[in-house]
């Protein structure tokens, strides 16, 4: 559970991690096969956090072990429930620049086609989704790809750049005590409601403004949780690099290239050849 909280919060979809459970005949502990509602389900079970909850809600500390820490918890619920992530995590692109390649003439995403001519030979493509105008094979895109972004990752260069673009170092177990001071003052407010000392206004008031600092809290903390597949590829120094690569499913691939650069393919004379020369690396797209 732990490697699949660790491999979710680095970009892998579920559909891998329940797809490599199954084959290594791993099961639910009712001997149920694993698929990405029931990996999901217990992914952001905040049982294996250590919290006690009632009713669907936090209400303390559980009394056991946790498999996990509360930061990878609220980082997990984070992705997972996340309704512009969510096809993310259980949708793996089979391609490595399929809807992350764009058109240079009018910035559309590109999908992977496959063509059959008149001969019945198969042909892989990647074409403009706002327009049949541009198309380029593929095999051949995805291979010079791979090839610049191996250059890039053996220089080490843009993993330093990215992580020098996040500022001020994050005190964690500060947070953390301002996290709990926080939902301390609520259970404060609930109280005083209770004891007649605070109106309902003046509870739903004060408890609004708590709950924004806490969620403001508890984003902070999942964003911190999030691991860079891009460092994950260089974890363990240039020279293992190109084994992690290729052991690298193409989704993943696809997601370090994501933070590396933005492919730009610019339109090129005789319709769909690739010439490389025709391949941009802009700088990547910050969400």
């Amino acid at each position: 559970m732990r490697q699949a909280a660790a491999d979710v919060l680095a970009g892998m979809s579920l559909r891998q991690i329940a797809r490599r459970w199954n084959t290594e005949g791993v099961t639910s502990v009712r001997g149920a096969a694993w698929n990405t509602g029931r990996l999901m389900r217990m992914l952001v079970n905040p049982r294996y956090a250590g919290i006690r909850t009632y009713n669907g809600r936090e209400t303390a500390p559980g009394k056991w072990a946790a498999i996990i820490d509360t930061d990878t918890h609220r980082g997990l619920v984070s992705v997972l429930r996340d309704p512009t992530r969510g096809a993310a995590v259980s949708y793996e692109r089979k391609y490595i620049g399929s809807y992350r390649y764009l058109y240079g003439r009018c910035g559309a995403k590109m999908q992977h086609t496959v063509s059959t001519h008149a001969n019945g030979k198969s042909f892989h493509n990647y074409r403009c989704t706002a327009a049949t105008h541009l198309s380029r094979s593929q095999p051949e895109l995805d291979a010079y790809v791979e090839q610049v972004a191996l250059q890039y990752l053996r220089r080490g260069e843009a993993l330093a750049d990215k992580l020098s673009d996040n500022g001020n170092e994050i005190d964690v177990n500060e947070l953390r005590t301002r996290r709990t001071a926080l939902q301390a003052r609520l259970d404060d407010l609930a109280g005083l409601f209770a004891e007649g000392a605070i109106d309902a206004s003046q509870l739903k008031r004060g408890s609004a403004e708590l709950r924004t600092k806490v969620s403001a809290i508890d984003t902070t903390l999942a964003e911190l949780a999030l691991t860079s597949p891009l460092a994950a590829m260089t974890a363990d120094g240039a020279e293992e690099i190109e084994k992690r690569w290729e052991a690298a499913s193409p989704d993943m691939r696809g997601k370090v290239i994501d933070e590396l650069f933005t492919v730009v393919v610019q339109p090129a004379p005789r319709g769909r050849y690739f010439k490389r020369e025709f391949i941009e690396f802009a700088k990547p797209r910050r969400a």
